[in-house]
């Protein structure tokens, strides 16, 4: 898998205040994307060690472009591509209420 890296400034999540980086939306993000790449290892991990395939494996690692898009690349033969709109988002980060623009998608 590769991801955003999240720890540094990036143009989307941003505010809708004024567009401007805002490091604790990131880090909810980075939240998000370690939960589901965690699992998304352990299930690969999962299906080698109950012989469901002859080998499995998987890794994440980090680039330092915006989430723009997703792709899926499977036995380096299939790729499966969608781009994430970007929407506005109102969420809570430590109880207090957010407002900015960001990727959505699942």
């Amino acid at each position: 898998m590769l991801v955003p890296d999240t720890s540094a400034p990036m143009a989307v999540p941003c505010s809708s205040k004024d567009l401007s980086d805002d490091p604790e939306f990131r880090q909810r993000a980075g939240r998000i994307m370690l939960r589901h790449g965690q699992a998304i290892l352990d299930s690969v991990e999962d299906l080698s060690d109950l012989g469901m395939v002859e080998n499995a494996r998987a890794e994440i690692r980090v680039h330092g472009v915006p989430p723009l898009f997703k792709l899926y690349v499977l036995n380096n033969e299939k790729a499966i591509f969608g781009f994430y709109p970007i929407r506005r988002h109102e969420v809570k980060i430590n109880v207090v209420a957010w407002v900015g623009w960001g990727a959505a998608g699942s």
